[in-house]
């Protein structure tokens, strides 16, 4: 499956047969419909649009993000061949006072220039508004002077968290027909792909999307979203429209959309209409076995205008924790071939891993995929999961796979990544204590982070490596008093409550030392203990159990 903006290829993909969700698609494009194009397991190809716009760009007072890119253009597999000059091309976004952002950038190619400049402001509790305008210079095949043309945009969005609807309104307009996009200039002269729609190459002169969607309190979630589109060059206005309900009843989730795409215009386009109905059924509603915690058996069925249906099931699910999941699918229907696939996905620290099969009446493919991120920091560099705009330095320096956030594991050094935070508020990086090694010992179990757009946040844990003692604290012949502190010289951190007949439990403590405790401000409410606990006693070695020392020392 590939996914595609303004003619340019933004994501690839394999997905099983049926339905499914992308979480991952992180775009550098504001706003723009996108076009989802799926080779089945037969090799026929389908091609839809979903509409998308994003919140207007908004920085805080002062702060300025900005982007530099280079590269070749393809495109994206749309027409057999195309130019592929080299381009550069940059964005600047600036923050200014009472909630107004600047933006303006540039693309530089042999064949075409282009600016565009913006800004964007909040509403307040209206939402927020922005605007820009795009001047082209484009140097077309065969003609001896340049095309200059212009484009103006404006986008609006309001969120109600109270009722919990969600507007998002983008307006495109090309006023005049000399403007031409990067995708245009490079595609021209050449034949479209089959399976292509005509006007998927032809130069727009207006285009309006909307997307409303409202919560349901526990009945679930509405959704519609509409697009419109003409074109330069020809009558063509290409409509399309969905709506959508999703729910969950007794645990079995569901969903029931309706969609219509209609094409005025020259030459005979049908209207394409569709239902599509999904049910998603968790296994453990069939009984108590823990081997069902986290498998599913889902059900998709669609059916068209012309009268074709089609059916889908399988079973999914994860197993060691979610870093392991299967999905087995078996499809047909009415005029379509059986097919099936099967897939095996891994998740872990350093990255993901995926393996595919598919199959069809026609047809056999295997695919394989690996995907993940490379962090360099300070300390070193670090292999991670695939990273969104922000992300999430762990450092707990000597402690290896300590899970955290539930997501991933410190490496062999201590350190981890956690990608995909929220930007602009508190993102809670947590560990799991019980992970910990014998002997270790981190002085708290979460860390608050509040990254900015595209920011590396630390998140540090200082530890403690050594081993585990129960000492019993003696001072002038009695136990050291309930309640006192006391820490290993030098490390605040680690200290611990002195239980009740002096008895206190310290982690992490070297062979030899000197422990402070405290139980007032006087001199007389302080002592010192120096310790020697020799090398580490090991109880069973085939099975690495290290037991707890237990040892009496006199405070002094």
């Amino acid at each position: 499956m590939t996914v595609s903006q303004h003619g340019n290829v933004i994501y690839q993909t394999y997905v099983p047969p049926g339905p499914f969700k992308l979480t991952d698609v992180y775009q550098a494009s504001s706003g723009g419909d996108l076009t989802i194009t799926i080779v089945e397991a037969d090799g026929s190809q389908r091609t839809s649009t979903q509409a998308y716009s994003a919140l207007p760009i908004m920085q805080r007072p002062g702060k300025m993000n900005f982007e530099l890119a280079a590269g070749r253009y393809r495109s994206g597999g749309m027409t057999e061949g195309n130019q592929q000059p080299t381009f550069g091309m940059g964005t600047l976004i600036y923050g200014l006072p009472y909630n107004i952002t600047l933006y303006g950038g540039g693309l530089l190619a042999s064949n075409y220039q282009a600016s565009v400049l913006g800004t964007s402001f909040s509403l307040g509790y209206l939402g927020a508004v922005s605007a820009d305008m795009t001047l082209s210079r484009a140097f077309l095949p065969g003609e001896d002077r340049p095309a200059r043309g212009s484009s103006y945009r404006l986008k609006y969005s309001k969120s109600m968290l109270a009722t919990g609807t969600s507007v998002d309104l983008t307006a495109y307009r090309y006023s005049t027909d000399s403007y031409y996009s990067f995708s245009d200039v490079n595609s021209m002269g050449f034949r479209l792909n089959d399976d292509i729609i005509p006007w998927a190459r032809e130069r727009r002169r207006s285009t309006w999307q909307m997307q409303l969607s409202q919560q349901l309190s526990s009945w679930g979630s509405l959704y519609f979203s509409a697009v419109r589109d003409s074109y330069w060059g020809n009558s063509h206005v290409n409509t399309s429209l969905s709506s959508g309900f999703s729910g969950n009843l007794a645990g079995i989730g569901y969903s029931l959309s309706y969609s219509i795409d209609r094409i005025k215009g020259d030459g005979d386009w049908p209207e394409n209409r569709q239902v599509a109905l999904n049910v998603q059924l968790p296994l453990s509603l069939l009984g108590g076995s823990d081997a069902f915690g986290n498998a599913y058996a889902s059900y998709n069925t669609s059916r068209d205008n012309d009268g074709k249906t089609s059916h889908q099931g399988g079973i999914s699910g994860s197993i060691l924790e979610g870093r392991f999941n299967y999905n087995v699918m078996q499809g047909g229907g009415q005029g379509q071939a059986n097919s099936g696939s099967a897939s095996l996905g891994y998740q872990g620290g350093n990255g993901n891993l995926n393996l595919g099969y598919n199959y069809s009446d026609s047809s056999r493919s295997v695919n394989f995929g690996l995907a993940g991120g490379v962090l360099a920091h300070p300390y070193g560099v670090t292999l991670s999961q695939t990273m969104g705009d922000s992300v999430a330095l762990v450092r707990a320096p000597g402690v290896a796979d300590l899970k955290v956030s539930g997501r991933t594991q410190t490496n062999r050094w201590g350190y981890a990544v956690v990608p995909y935070l929220s930007n602009y508020q508190s993102n809670t990086i947590s560990v799991d204590p019980s992970s910990l090694e014998e002997g270790t010992d981190v002085n708290n179990t979460s860390v608050n982070v509040y990254p900015t757009g595209g920011a590396v946040v630390l998140a540090n844990y200082h530890t403690r490596i050594g081993q585990q003692v129960l000492m019993t604290l003696i001072y002038h012949g009695k136990p050291v008093p309930f309640g006192a502190m006391a820490s290993l010289q030098g490390d605040e951190d680690s200290a611990s409550i002195v239980g009740d007949g002096g008895q206190v439990y310290l982690n992490g403590l070297p062979e030899n030392g000197e422990i402070q405790v405290k139980w007032g401000n006087g001199s007389h409410s302080q002592c010192k203990v120096a310790f020697k606990l020799g090398e580490p006693v090991v109880l069973n070695i085939d099975a690495g159990f290290t037991p707890m020392k237990q040892i009496t020392a006199h405070c002094e």
